[in-house]
């Protein structure tokens, strides 16, 4: 009898188990909530994906930091989809309508040049999906903003003004010939210069300037024209690398003995190594670097060593990193994924540090006032610091359209 009892209470007892077990509520994990997808747009193959790569590797590491972290609104794990433009605005605007159309993405990163972020906004502002661009920095590209759009990245000043403080403050150094890679950012970026220096007064002054087809490795014949103006300087205005190791090692064979500057593409390991002694006493301006006195930027140096067993840390990389977590910090803050308005005013308002430092502010049409790049230098083959150089408000103001 008193064993049927105990099989009674024993069978009570599992069904009530069984029953509160039914009736709880699951608690959803990282695992069981949906993803929060961001697209990586970029040039992963082609003449310029190098760049691409390097750009790609940036957003994963930040994908990587916050799912470390605990992902982003309530736990949900981020994940990046690559979408390879080739660097051609045809094939951006095909790529960003499959990731919003097809793939789900709440959010597009990345996009290495001009025509390439036009078109890709073509298609992501009716959608209202925010983009967070690195490199594509020319004026044009400003146009036709809308909220959810951010250009946190290079620009032309941002590679020339610390070229700029240096012609300007340099006793012996008056006169400069430029040669220019032909490309819309060059373009736009002579006028630039020739707004500064033509202006009165303006202790130095263009020479002469010369012109080569975008992607051009043999460039002898035009940095030799340069040197014939006998200038005090020559900057290089190139972009691609072909171009920046063509004209390094013009300047070195020739023997120009004045005063060398160079944009952002000369600010990497990949660069200097292969020109060798060519970049030893080169001056580069750039709108990011390496930069031991910021904690945040050590930490993002030492994350792509530990990923990537690479040293080759470089301005679009370390950018496009900047852009995923703008835009990740934003969703989570704003508390949503997909109200692009929102998400708008919570990143001009939650106070990001940027990779150089500086707490991150936009002009009215979502362009990063950035306020200071690197003026570096090349020294036994190394990449060095020597200052930083403060961003006129002018310059932001070529953004204001």
């Amino acid at each position: 009898m008193r064993r049927k009892w105990l099989i009674a209470i024993i069978g009570l007892l599992a069904l009530v188990v069984v029953l509160v077990g039914a009736c709880a509520k699951p608690t959803p994990s990282s695992t069981t909530l949906e993803p929060v997808k961001i697209a990586f747009i970029g040039p992963l193959t082609g003449p310029i994906s190098g760049d691409g790569i390097n750009m790609a590797k940036g957003v994963q590491l930040a994908v990587t930091k916050a799912n470390d972290e605990g992902g982003i609104l309530g736990g949900r794990m981020v994940e990046v989809i690559e979408y390879d433009d080739q660097g051609l605005a045809e094939q951006s605007a095909s790529v960003a309508k499959k990731a919003i159309d097809l793939d789900g993405v709440k959010a597009i990163v990345g996009v290495w040049g001009a025509s390439e972020l036009a078109a890709v906004k073509q298609v992501a502002k009716p959608a209202k999906i925010p983009v967070a661009s690195a490199p594509a920095g020319a004026i044009d590209a400003m146009d036709d903003w809308y909220p959810g759009w951010f250009h946190d990245g290079d620009n032309f000043p941002y590679n020339v003004r610390p070229m700029i403080m240096k012609m300007e403050t340099t006793p012996g150094l008056s006169t400069i010939a430029i040669v220019y890679e032909d490309i819309e950012f060059c373009r736009q970026g002579a006028e630039y210069l020739h707004s500064i220096w033509d202006a009165p007064g303006s202790k130095v002054k263009i020479v002469g300037e010369v012109w080569h087809p975008m992607g051009a490795g043999d460039v002898k014949l035009e940095y030799t024209k340069a040197a014939s103006y006998t200038p005090d300087a020559i900057f290089c205005a190139e972009f691609t690398p072909p171009a920046i190791m063509g004209a390094i090692k013009s300047l070195h064979e020739i023997g120009y003995k004045g005063a060398i500057f160079a944009c952002t593409p000369a600010a990497r390991k990949m660069i200097i190594d292969a020109v060798g002694v060519a970049a030893e006493g080169l001056n580069v301006g750039c709108a990011l670097i390496e930069d031991p006195n910021v904690p945040a930027n050590v930490d993002y140096c030492a994350r792509y060593r530990a990923a990537y067993d690479d040293d080759d840390i470089y301005y679009v990389g370390m950018a496009s990193f900047e852009n995923a977590q703008i835009i990740m910090q934003g969703f989570d803050k704003a508390g949503t994924d997909s109200d692009a308005a929102k998400i708008d005013q919570t990143v001009r308002n939650m106070g990001y540090k940027l990779l150089n430092g500086v707490t991150l502010e936009f002009t009215p049409q979502g362009f990063a006032k950035r306020g200071r790049t690197y003026l570096a230098t090349v020294k036994d083959g190394k990449l060095t610091f020597v200052q930083y150089a403060p961003i006129a408000e002018s310059d932001y103001a070529l953004y204001l359209k």
